[in-house]
């Protein structure tokens, strides 16, 4: 069970790390949506 492609530890930092950009990505659009003018 403690032959993964990945170490544990590192697994978890790229998923927080990806979770993080998709947040990121998230709030840059909510933004520009909330300043650019309706269309």
């Amino acid at each position: 069970m403690e032959n993964y492609i990945l170490p544990k530890k590192k697994a978890i930092v790229v998923f927080f790390l990806f979770a993080f950009g998709y947040f990121l990505s998230c709030l840059l659009r909510a933004i520009t949506a909330t300043l650019s003018p309706p269309y």
